[in-house]
């Protein structure tokens, strides 16, 4: 049986079964979601340290939340119900650091732990428990790293990507891990979506193929769709697909962002698709947009962000579809 609600903002008083219903059908009501982009760089050489936080049932500009430990970009992160984690990075070198934040809690981040090996370029996805870390640059290739989001430690291995690349996006349901796009310097691009079965360690699994091979792309979802959207082939592009994540398939085409970018970061609320940030002609982007993720069509204007954006592929939020839609009881 689903036990009752543990949001504050989930307020009044609910029929058991209005429960059941709303968590089933991942509506469940999560007003108080919010979404994380840090870090960042501007070209040819300034990285950003800056974490920007946004509201993510509203629309509306980004307020400072805090710091990373260091600044950097080309990093990525995972969101539990409590905590964001930014991972891995360049300042100009390769970073193994691993930072997190309480989400409900504005402030500077605090150390984690590391990754196995010194990777920028990589891609995070999480469940309520499990963060894992796939591919990236600097050799790391096709290695999957995971840590346990409550705790405070290094990761340890988890299994390996299909193919060792570098540039992906990735997102996750409550029990799927998803990995797609990406590419190996300075070629080729790839359009591979492969996945991991979060709860067992291993290596991915075929899943199917994007619309365009394509790198430096984002990913975000609710429990049972998954969005891809932007990055370079080598053009920059505005597209967007998506898939059902528990039906391997290959990606359909949603609609398309406000404009062609990449190095973009993606979260959700499991409504909402949220992409921030990017570059654009060379120029670093600053502007939010956002698409409602059961349904099909371009994305609509949200905000900006408080620093200056750009190169971030790293958002986080502690509602999106990895985490049983932001519902914190049990779902049976």
């Amino acid at each position: 049986m689903a036990q009752f609600p543990t949001f504050g903002n989930a307020t009044g008083v609910w029929n058991i079964n209005d429960v059941y219903n709303n968590v089933s059908g991942g509506t469940w009501p999560n007003f108080g979601a919010i979404g994380l982009w840090g870090g960042g760089g501007i070209f040819p050489s300034t990285n950003l340290s800056e974490i920007n936080q946004i509201t993510l049932s509203t629309t509306g500009n980004a307020t400072s939340f805090g710091n990373l430990t260091t600044a950097r970009r080309d990093l990525t992160s995972v969101g539990s119900l409590v905590r964001g984690l930014f991972a891995g990075g360049y300042t100009p070198t390769a970073q193994n650091v691993i930072d997190f934040v309480t989400l409900n809690t504005a402030g500077n981040a605090a150390d984690f732990g590391d990754l196995s090996v010194a990777t920028y370029s990589t891609s995070g996805a999480s469940n309520s428990t499990k963060g894992l870390f796939g591919g990236g640059g600097n050799s790391r290739g096709n290695v999957i790293d995971f840590v346990t989001m409550a705790s405070i430690g290094n990761a340890t291995d988890f299994g390996d990507l299909t193919q060792a690349r570098q540039g992906l996006a990735a997102t996750a349901s409550p029990t799927r891990a998803i990995f797609g796009g990406g590419f190996t310097v300075p070629a080729p691009f790839y359009n591979i979506i492969d996945f991991v079965t979060i709860a067992t360690a291993g290596n991915a699994t075929d899943f199917g193929d994007l619309t365009q091979a394509r790198r430096s792309l984002a990913s975000t979802s609710s429990s049972t769709r998954g969005l891809f959207a932007g990055g370079v082939t080598p053009t920059n592009v505005n597209t967007i697909d998506f898939i059902t994540i528990a039906s391997e398939s290959n990606a359909t085409d949603f609609g398309d962002l406000s404009s062609a970018r990449y190095a973009l970061g993606a979260t959700s609320n499991s409504i909402r698709g949220v992409f921030g940030a990017g570059v654009a002609s060379s120029t670093a982007q600053n502007n939010i947009t956002f698409v409602n993720i059961a349904s099909l069509g371009n994305s609509t204007s949200f905000g900006e962000l408080a620093s200056s954006g750009g190169q971030i592929n790293a958002a986080a939020s502690n509602s999106h579809g990895g985490l049983s839609d932001g519902y914190q009881g049990t779902k049976q």
